[in-house]
């Protein structure tokens, strides 16, 4: 039977978390105990293991995706069972896609391309991602340079490497 995997939830207030890194693909064969991805909310990171044993039929989120706790992110299962009543998280975003790609082209064609700035929290300080924070550091790299690409403004891992 195909088990979802879903994102879980990292405290009262946390309503979603951003996808740093998956650490298996579909196809790949996992156990109980396997770090399946990396995930992080605006004051720690977390390491997600798999509470199944199968094989990873679908990932429903790429790295870099914020997912809303408790959303479905992959399925991992038996090859050849029937995960549709798994994908409705994917079948929406495409339906979302497919819905307007001449609006987006319009958005993107008539303005040139921006880049975020950091957003500076209450009492001036920037905000970073404890992983982004810890790259920052063991690379030596000023974060006032780091073009923030995280939710809300937020300056991630990949901003900082």
């Amino acid at each position: 039977m195909a088990n979802a995997v879903i994102m879980p939830r990292q405290g009262q207030s946390v309503e979603s978390c951003l996808i740093t890194e998956w650490r298996v693909k579909e196809g790949d064969k996992v156990s109980v105990g396997d770090i399946l991805f990396e995930c992080e909310t605006d004051k720690a990171s977390f390491e997600v293991e798999s509470e199944f044993e199968g094989t990873v039929l679908a990932l429903l989120a790429e790295d870099g995706d914020d997912v809303p706790c408790l959303d479905n992110v992959a399925v991992i299962g038996e090859e050849g069972e029937d995960i549709s009543e798994f994908m409705t998280n994917k079948d929406e975003a495409e339906d979302e896609i497919e819905a307007a790609p001449a609006a987006a082209e319009e958005k993107q064609t008539a303005a040139p391309a921006t880049t975020v700035a950091p957003v500076v929290a209450d009492g001036g300080r920037m905000k970073i991602s404890p992983r982004a924070k810890n790259a920052a550091e063991k690379q030596n790299v000023d974060l006032s340079f780091a073009q923030a690409s995280g939710p809300n403004g937020r300056i991630i891992e990949r901003d900082v490497l």
